[in-house]
Protein backbone atom coordinates (compact mmCIF):
# COMPACT_ATOMS: atom_id res chain seq x y z
CA UNK A 1 0.00 0.00 0.00
CA UNK A 2 2.92 2.53 0.75
CA UNK A 3 4.41 1.84 -2.71
CA UNK A 4 1.23 2.42 -3.95
CA UNK A 5 0.55 5.87 -2.21
CA UNK A 6 3.98 6.96 -3.48
CA UNK A 7 3.51 5.48 -7.17
CA UNK A 8 0.16 7.00 -7.42
CA UNK A 9 -0.44 10.19 -4.83
CA UNK A 10 -3.09 12.00 -6.98
CA UNK A 11 -5.27 9.09 -7.57
CA UNK A 12 -5.28 8.35 -3.94
CA UNK A 13 -6.07 11.75 -3.57
CA UNK A 14 -9.09 12.13 -5.87
CA UNK A 15 -9.96 9.55 -4.55
CA UNK A 16 -10.29 9.88 -0.72
CA UNK A 17 -11.47 13.63 -1.35
CA UNK A 18 -14.11 12.22 -3.42
CA UNK A 19 -15.38 9.59 -0.52
CA UNK A 20 -15.23 11.88 2.12
CA UNK A 21 -17.47 14.66 0.12
CA UNK A 22 -19.69 11.47 -0.48
CA UNK A 23 -19.54 10.33 3.23
CA UNK A 24 -19.74 14.19 4.35
CA UNK A 25 -23.09 14.45 2.26
CA UNK A 26 -24.42 10.89 3.29
CA UNK A 27 -23.88 11.95 7.31
CA UNK A 28 -25.35 15.65 6.86
CA UNK A 29 -28.42 14.65 4.72
CA UNK A 30 -29.21 11.10 4.87
CA UNK A 31 -31.51 9.39 2.87
CA UNK A 32 -31.99 13.53 1.31
CA UNK A 33 -28.68 13.22 -0.19
CA UNK A 34 -29.48 12.80 -3.38
CA UNK A 35 -31.58 16.02 -3.64
CA UNK A 36 -30.70 18.99 -5.70
CA UNK A 37 -30.28 21.05 -2.34
CA UNK A 38 -27.61 18.79 -1.01
CA UNK A 39 -25.80 18.31 -3.88
CA UNK A 40 -26.11 22.09 -4.10
CA UNK A 41 -24.99 22.98 -0.95
CA UNK A 42 -22.25 20.58 -0.98
CA UNK A 43 -21.01 22.26 -4.21
CA UNK A 44 -22.65 21.24 -6.71
CA UNK A 45 -23.10 22.92 -10.27
CA UNK A 46 -25.60 25.40 -11.28
CA UNK A 47 -25.40 27.50 -14.16
CA UNK A 48 -27.89 29.94 -12.96
CA UNK A 49 -25.83 30.53 -9.82
CA UNK A 50 -22.39 30.82 -11.16
CA UNK A 51 -24.07 33.28 -14.50
CA UNK A 52 -25.59 35.36 -11.41
CA UNK A 53 -22.89 35.59 -9.14
CA UNK A 54 -19.28 35.74 -10.74
CA UNK A 55 -17.98 34.69 -7.17
CA UNK A 56 -19.25 31.38 -7.56
CA UNK A 57 -16.90 30.40 -10.26
CA UNK A 58 -15.42 27.57 -7.66
CA UNK A 59 -18.39 25.76 -8.66
CA UNK A 60 -16.56 25.03 -11.83
CA UNK A 61 -14.20 22.39 -9.64
CA UNK A 62 -16.28 21.37 -6.88
CA UNK A 63 -18.66 19.31 -8.85
CA UNK A 64 -16.05 16.97 -9.61
CA UNK A 65 -15.77 15.74 -6.20
CA UNK A 66 -19.70 15.90 -5.63
CA UNK A 67 -22.06 13.00 -6.35
CA UNK A 68 -25.59 11.36 -7.07
CA UNK A 69 -26.20 8.90 -5.34
CA UNK A 70 -24.41 5.40 -4.46
CA UNK A 71 -24.29 4.01 -8.11
CA UNK A 72 -22.83 7.53 -9.44
CA UNK A 73 -19.89 7.46 -7.06
CA UNK A 74 -19.22 3.49 -6.98
CA UNK A 75 -19.05 3.96 -10.89
CA UNK A 76 -16.68 7.20 -10.93
CA UNK A 77 -14.62 5.75 -7.88
CA UNK A 78 -13.98 2.41 -9.31
CA UNK A 79 -13.05 4.15 -12.91
CA UNK A 80 -10.84 6.63 -11.25
CA UNK A 81 -8.90 3.26 -9.37
CA UNK A 82 -8.24 2.08 -12.74
CA UNK A 83 -7.91 4.46 -15.21
CA UNK A 84 -6.35 7.10 -12.84
CA UNK A 85 -3.58 4.50 -11.95
CA UNK A 86 -2.64 4.39 -15.87
CA UNK A 87 -3.15 7.93 -16.71
CA UNK A 88 -0.77 8.68 -13.72
CA UNK A 89 2.12 6.04 -14.93
CA UNK A 90 1.93 7.50 -18.35
CA UNK A 91 1.71 10.80 -18.12
CA UNK A 92 3.33 11.51 -14.51
CA UNK A 93 1.55 12.96 -10.88
CA UNK A 94 1.65 16.65 -11.96
CA UNK A 95 0.33 16.18 -16.09
CA UNK A 96 -2.78 13.58 -14.37
CA UNK A 97 -3.37 16.38 -11.78
CA UNK A 98 -3.44 19.21 -14.34
CA UNK A 99 -5.48 16.98 -16.96
CA UNK A 100 -8.68 15.64 -14.26
CA UNK A 101 -8.97 18.91 -13.07
CA UNK A 102 -9.27 20.28 -16.59
CA UNK A 103 -11.27 17.77 -17.85
CA UNK A 104 -13.74 18.26 -14.47
CA UNK A 105 -13.39 21.98 -15.26
CA UNK A 106 -14.33 22.24 -19.18
CA UNK A 107 -17.08 19.46 -18.56
CA UNK A 108 -18.52 21.54 -15.98
CA UNK A 109 -18.30 25.05 -17.91
CA UNK A 110 -20.12 22.63 -20.70
CA UNK A 111 -22.64 22.11 -18.51
CA UNK A 112 -23.01 25.54 -17.05
CA UNK A 113 -23.51 26.72 -20.75
CA UNK A 114 -25.70 24.08 -22.24
CA UNK A 115 -28.08 23.72 -18.95
CA UNK A 116 -27.67 26.36 -16.65
CA UNK A 117 -30.96 25.76 -15.05
CA UNK A 118 -29.66 22.04 -13.78
CA UNK A 119 -28.07 20.92 -10.55
CA UNK A 120 -25.04 18.80 -11.67
CA UNK A 121 -22.37 17.15 -9.91
CA UNK A 122 -19.96 14.15 -10.66
CA UNK A 123 -16.53 13.45 -12.07
CA UNK A 124 -17.64 12.65 -15.36
CA UNK A 125 -19.86 16.07 -16.05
Amino acid sequence: MTRFLKQKPITIFFLLLTALVFMAMQLVYGSQATSSQAIYQFGGMYGLAVKAFPNQMWRLVTPIFVHIGWGHFFVNALTLYFVGQMAEEIWGSHRFLLLYVFSGVMGNAFTMWLTPETVAAGAST
